[in-house]
């Protein structure tokens, strides 16, 4: 999965049904390749039997919440987000999936308060910080845009979007010079 060859992780995937069917570890992987071929109605089924099989698992839930997003079920994905956050309240990836929905739903306040939770909990995840920049930038708050802007590219300097929206930010901001170096930065990589 992590190399992104779906076919043979569901290969891999299918050979340890064969061995396991009590493994819900190997339903979220097969949910995972499926997701990743974008097939969410094959994903949401592997998804639930992981959950059925270990429902304490936060993980799962999360992955279930993710697949309902990408198929514009956000009640549904909502629903399942805050029973994550109910078994789990220091679950970053949940606070950030309700901030996606929130987006979605053109909530922005409350999309930055989901997002900023996300933050506080796990201060290492880039695209949390380029989230809250965009909606920063939605917000008409520049200033704190950069700094997240920055804080993404700290964690990820060789994303070449990053620096393009810095770039971009900066010419907004009247740092046309800044925002031709960090042009310059995104070009080079």
């Amino acid at each position: 999965l992590t190399e992104k060859k779906y076919s043979e992780a569901e290969a891999e995937f299918t050979r340890a049904l064969e061995l396991s069917k009590e493994n819900p570890r190997i339903y979220a992987g097969m949910g995972e390749v499926y997701f990743s071929k974008k097939l969410f109605d094959d994903a949401l089924a592997q998804f639930k039997r992981s959950i059925e099989i270990k429902p304490s698992e936060s993980a799962y839930h999360a992955k279930l919440a993710k697949t309902y997003v990408a198929k514009g079920l956000l009640k549904e994905a909502e629903e399942t987000y805050n029973n994550v956050l109910t078994v789990d309240p220091k679950n970053d990836e949940a606070y950030y999936g309700v901030g996606l929905i929130r987006i979605k739903e053109s909530n922005t306040v409350k999309a930055i308060e989901s997002v900023e939770r996300a933050v506080s909990l796990n201060p290492k995840v880039y695209k949390y910080h380029k989230a809250l920049s965009d909606l920063f930038v939605d917000s008409g708050d520049l200033v704190r845009a950069r700094k997240e802007t920055e804080e993404a590219i700290r964690l990820k300097k060789d994303d070449p979007n990053l620096h393009l929206s810095l770039g971009e930010l900066l010419f907004k901001m009247g740092k046309e010079e800044e925002g031709i170096k960090a042009f310059k930065t995104s070009v080079e990589l």
